[in-house]
């Protein structure tokens, strides 16, 4: 949340968890003649511009698929891109800390991002060597698990008798308990809770509440721990009334009895008619584990972001170069940088990374009044669109066709973002979603947006985020983060839990990792809260199953998905996916590919729609997709005909792809051969009119009077025949 006492931007903040990495490599190059490899890896976490080492394992002899023992501790930052790097080399010389000295096998980048997000927190990476990081050294297995120091917390509630009376014959003292742990220096306590104060009463029962133990005693049962109890005095002036030193271990073994609390001053004052100061009772304690966000990802939960973007006239025209919506050809303005920040983070726990996109505050086109929540794509029934890149331009597109209007309402997309959270929540596979609202003004319904938060915060799987862009005044929005205390709707509800986090963009001018960090760090605090109050467990571990990733640099590097479990073998032999040295955008994630294999794993296997849908999950990064189908079982040859005519389609859309799709089968009636339709293949002089526009290069041999050309292809060629790149 948002408050004036935050760490300035760039500070450190403390971890979402600490995670051991295990390494262990599988089918390394041999780099010895007469023996093998002698492996070890070296782990790096970029730091700035550089890289910094984390350490090294130890040196496995004679060994291409080495398991390595050496466990490297790393702080979890959900908030934050981390980015690694492991380096394999052969041992060659006796010192292996002189790493030139050693023989460079291959190296493997990935985000930690990657591994948590994915299904066992697990990941293969291709290990590469050389700057064209074409050379295929081996693979290199990640898998995460999280050091649980202590997830144990405690539920406690105390009550107090006869205390001492502090305000005189006319009144009554105003208690309240406090509870302190002494630190580890044996000199000093720390206040780790603070009761409610309870007025005019010597007989307090102070409501339950919860601490982790971690916080309580960090950990240890036998911690010293000082119980106080105040009289609280007008001001915010406070007067001991009793205290007492116990432990966990201790209060565990008084449940139902009690403490005599003492004051040395008040002993003094009242010399032998002094007993004691009270009786401060255990009226219940327990112990309980509380899971951790890590426990709900290891359990295959699923981030979800929903995106909505402020069209109202105050950002001004997207034409002028002081607007808000200014597209500047020398970086992105507020709005894109928002989007692409939080994008990059959540991408990581969404399977198929596909984001629905919202609009409010404008005028769609068709439309002639405001719409304070419509498709940003003007598709209702579908309103998701893949990855950051896919969100960035469309958001660039509508700015050419959606009207600027106003007012500044956000409830309608808060009531759409609850919609969509509550239809997708099932507790065997879980969900939990977050709404990035990007916006440059004040709210004009701020009553409605209460009640819209206050029923969210009760009843959806749901967080949201707020940034605001420009200049404009938003101490409205910081009243709706809760920082003030509960939100109360209009009919007197009020919150359940805290879910609205504000982040004003400005603050973080040139500090784009702090933008991120407050952005997101409170989430997996709001999720683990969400869980805990419906009663919802982690769903058990999903065991490693160590999905393959593209490293993030481009290179050529095929992968291969080949079993007779991932696809089926007598509906899809083959699938290669390819990326081209020129491609330096983000890796596809192992969930999409995860995501890709399971539409192509059908048995109704090429149909239209599914092939289509394929490829619109297809990650961003492939440059190249190779679909090779070979069976006696292939629909027939007008399903096929329109099964090629789809993909071909979508993928002209994917940014200059080559496609190359061969069919064949029994099936097919032969009136044309293949080198009737395709005289000269090697120079890629084929039938103008089978190769889809932005495609490099496309062959079909289809052996059908259907395949060899028609007017229904038309829409998809270039009428000159020239290959357009």
């Amino acid at each position: 949340m948002y408050a004036s006492g935050m760490p300035p931007p760039g500070a450190v903040r403390p971890p979402t968890s600490s995670v051991e990495l295990s390494l262990s490599a599988k089918d390394l190059k041999d780099r010895d003649i007469i023996s093998k490899s002698d492996p070890f890896a070296v782990l790096y976490v970029k730091s700035g511009a550089g890289w910094t080492q984390l350490g090294k394992t130890e040196v496995k002899k004679d060994d291409l698929n080495p398991k390595w023992a050496k466990l490297f501790l790393v702080e979890f930052h959900f908030e934050s891109v981390q980015q690694l790097k492991v380096e394999v080399y052969d041992q060659d010389s006796s010192s292996p800390d002189k790493l030139k000295e050693q023989d460079h096998i291959g190296e493997a980048e990935f985000t930690l991002g990657q591994l948590m997000g994915a299904p066992g927190q697990s990941g293969s990476f291709l290990l590469t060597r050389g700057k064209s990081k074409s050379k295929h050294q081996g693979s290199l297995l990640v898998r995460a698990e999280e050091v649980k120091a202590s997830n144990e917390a405690a539920r406690l509630r105390f009550s107090a008798t006869a205390l001492a009376n502090m305000d005189g014959l006319f009144s009554k003292s105003d208690p309240f308990l406090v509870i302190s742990r002494l630190r580890e220096d044996g000199g000093s306590w720390t206040q780790v809770h603070r009761t409610e104060t309870i007025d005019n009463n010597l007989n307090p029962n102070w409501r339950r509440f919860e601490l982790p133990l971690q916080q309580l005693c960090n950990g240890d049962h036998r911690r010293p721990l000082r119980l106080e109890v105040f009289d609280e005095d007008r001001g915010g002036k406070f007067e001991l009334i009793g205290q007492v030193q116990t432990t966990l271990e201790e209060i565990l073994g008084k449940r139902g009895t009690n403490y005599t609390l003492h004051n040395e001053t008040l002993q003094k004052k009242k010399g032998k008619k002094y007993t004691n100061a009270g009786l401060l009772v255990v009226a219940e304690v327990e112990l309980y584990r509380e899971h951790s966000f890590i426990d709900y990802l290891s359990g295959g939960l699923e981030m979800n972001l929903i995106i909505g973007i402020d069209y109202t006239a105050s950002n001004g025209p997207p034409n002028d170069p002081r607007s808000l919506h200014f597209i500047d050809p020398r970086g992105p303005n507020q709005y894109q940088h928002a989007i692409s920040s939080t994008v990059s983070i959540l991408q990581e726990y969404d399977a198929d990374k596909q984001f629905p996109v919202y609009g409010f505050g404008g005028i769609p086109p068709g439309a002639y009044d405001v719409d304070h929540c419509f498709p940003l794509n003007l598709n209702p029934s579908n309103p998701e669109v893949a990855g950051s890149q896919g969100v960035l331009q469309l958001y660039t597109a509508s700015l050419g066709h959606v009207r600027l209007h106003g007012p500044t309402f956000f409830a309608p997309l808060i009531n759409q973002s609850m919609r969509i959270a509550n239809q997708l929540n099932d507790p065997r596979k879980q969900k939990y979603f977050v709404l990035l609202i990007i916006t440059d003004g004040a709210i004009m319904d701020m009553q409605g947006t209460i009640d819209a938060v206050v029923e969210a915060s009760h009843t959806s799987p749901l967080s949201i985020v707020v940034i605001g862009v420009g200049p404009a005044d938003f101490s409205s929005m910081v009243a709706l983060d809760g920082d003030g205390g509960k939100l109360r709707a209009s009919n007197g509800r009020v919150s359940a839990r805290d879910i609205v986090q504000f982040v004003p963009y400005n603050r973080f001018a040139g500090y784009p990792d702090a933008l991120t960090r407050e952005t997101l760090a409170e989430l997996p605090r709001q999720l683990c809260q969400y869980m805990k109050v419906k009663g919802v467990a982690p769903n058990p571990a999903l065991p490693p199953t160590y999905h393959l990733f593209m490293e993030p640099t481009g290179s050529n590097i095929l992968f291969k998905v080949s079993s007779s479990n991932l696809p089926q073998a007598s509906t899809l032999r083959d699938m290669v996916l390819h990326r081209s040295s020129s491609s330096n955008n983000n890796p596809p994630q192992a969930n999409t590919l995860r995501h890709t294999v399971r539409h192509l794993s059908s048995s109704n296997l090429p149909q239209v729609n599914m092939l289509r849908h394929t490829v619109h999950h297809l990650p961003k990064g492939i440059n190249s997709i190779l679909l090779k189908v070979s069976t006696s079982k292939l629909p027939k040859v007008s399903t096929v005909r329109g099964t090629v005519l789809h993909h071909s389609k979508a993928t002209s859309s994917i940014h200059h792809s080559k496609a190359i799709r061969k069919v064949t089968s029994r099936d097919h009636p032969k009136r044309i051969s293949p080198k009737q339709a395709f005289p000269n293949k090697d120079t890629l002089k084929a039938h103008p009119k089978v190769r889809p526009l932005g495609t490099q290069a496309t062959v079909i041999d289809c052996e059908s009077p259907t395949c060899s050309g028609g007017d229904n292809w038309a829409p998809f060629f270039s009428s000159s025949g020239q290959i357009e790149f």
